[in-house]
């Protein structure tokens, strides 16, 4: 998997970038700032479980009722520091999630990295379960089957997926590997509402 926003793409869009262009956390700032949507109806689910073992943001049953398979699944922390989950299927698809503890802004941050020109990959995509959502990333591998999508779950954090595609069933998304980023953070978000 690369290393990314998730689950190891290709570079953490959180933080924001300053007038120099450095990525740095506007901590006094109020939430949300640099045009993110405020987070309606936050998930106020006690994060600290998904840090301990962020293989829990995906229920296996409902990722297999979605439509994707894994063989193996492996948790770290990405470079940023933030606990990640890898699940890795035969046919070379994988899915990252990240849940973006260091960026104490959520959306927030990644809005402000992507004005400060810090990231090579930003649209603004439909809510995921009416949580706002970005596909985001430091660089634009959409034309290699990856795509990280940042979720704001509340004003002051943000989860990640980041989905590979594969050559099996999850080359339906070969495309368009923001779909299948998109309905895996979905996955994540009823999880998380099924948790709080």
């Amino acid at each position: 998997m690369a290393a990314l926003l998730v689950a190891g793409c290709s570079g953490d869009p959180g933080g924001s970038a300053d007038a120099d262009g450095d990525n740095e956390q506007q901590g006094s700032a109020e939430l949300p700032h640099s045009g993110a949507p405020a987070v309606e109806d936050p998930i106020v689910a006690d994060i600290a479980p998904y840090e301990d073992d962020p293989c829990r943001t995906i229920d296996d049953a409902l990722l297999a009722e979605a439509g994707f398979t894994y063989e193996d699944t492996a948790a770290d922390t990405d470079v940023q520091g933030d606990p990640i989950c890898h699940w890795h299927a035969s046919d070379g698809s994988s899915y990252g999630v990240t849940v973006m503890v260091s960026n104490t802004e959520g959306l927030s941050g990644i809005y402000a990295n992507h004005a400060g020109g810090g990231l090579g990959l930003f649209e603004e995509l439909d809510p995921v379960s009416g949580y706002p959502a970005v596909a985001a990333s430091q660089s634009d591998a959409r034309d290699i089957g990856i795509c990280t999508v940042a979720v704001g779950i509340r004003d002051d954090l943000a989860v990640s997926a980041n989905f590979t595609v594969g050559t099996g069933e999850d080359a339906r998304y070969e495309d368009t590997p923001c779909q299948g980023a998109h309905e895996l953070a979905e996955v994540v978000v009823a999880t998380l509402q099924g948790e709080s």
